[in-house]
């Protein structure tokens, strides 16, 4: 373990996989302030705010609403990192013992794996509104959708198929 967090009562060691987690999710929150910071000269005063299933903008806003991408990824950085440590916070399909630091140490690093994912996606989808805006791009492009997916529910899955060895009867 190499770095230790307190909150609450409750000790949280972080592994070296959980800080490449957490670096990998600050880097995509600064990512999206350079992506928007350096374009913003460039971008045009309308731009996407939303895309359909199929990739492709659906609804179109003021340039200054692209800030609203990094926005929400402060807002979910900082609530994701602010629920570390606090399994009360934490919900899953099936009874466990939260405090067990076994089931801590797995439901803070399905934690960290959330937020590292999201922050990704949200990071794709600035650069991506980014170049629309642009015109450097017609949109999302289809296989933003399936690898959204995949970024979000494939670690969901695995942790919990983890945790349910420590369900409660």
């Amino acid at each position: 373990m190499i770095s230790n967090l307190y909150n609450e009562g409750v000790q949280v060691d972080r592994s070296r996989f959980e800080i490449v987690l957490e670096a990998l999710a600050a880097a995509a929150l600064v990512a999206m302030f350079v992506v928007v910071g350096s374009s913003w000269g460039d971008l045009p005063d309308r731009i996407p705010t939303h895309f359909g299933p199929s990739g492709r903008p659906d609804s179109w806003g003021g340039k200054d609403s692209i800030w609203l991408l990094p926005g929400l990824g402060v807002l979910v950085y900082g609530f994701l990192s602010f629920s570390r440590g606090r399994p009360e916070w934490m919900n899953v399909p099936f009874a466990l013992d939260k405090y067990n630091p076994e089931v801590l140490a797995i439901l803070n690093q399905m934690l960290l794996a959330t937020k590292a994912s999201v922050m990704l996606v949200l990071g794709i989808l600035t650069w991506r509104s980014v170049e629309v805006g642009l015109g450097h791009s017609a949109g999302l492009g289809m296989e933003f959708l399936p690898i959204t997916m995949a970024l979000i529910f494939i670690p969901m899955i695995a942790y919990l198929v983890k945790l349910s060895k420590y369900r409660l009867n």
